[in-house]
């Protein structure tokens, strides 16, 4: 597996992993009293990750209006 870039919380129990190469991580985890353990990883390449980005890009304006209170 390549090397870890960077990684973030992005919801109560989501976290999203970037790779060298693009490889783009989502994973969704259980809290059990004794660990974190996976419930789904759903695996993008670099190719899939941009599309998803550019898709996000194209409703920027609907999805901040949407978070703001």
């Amino acid at each position: 597996m390549s090397a870890l870039l960077d990684s973030q919380q992005i919801a109560p129990q989501v976290q999203v992993e970037l790779y060298e190469g693009g490889e783009t991580w989502l994973i969704r985890f259980s809290f059990t009293e004794t660990k974190e353990q996976p419930l789904a990883e759903i695996k993008l390449d670099a190719a899939a990750a941009t599309q998803l980005l550019a898709f996000l890009r194209l409703h920027e304006d609907r999805l901040v209006k949407s978070h703001q209170p």
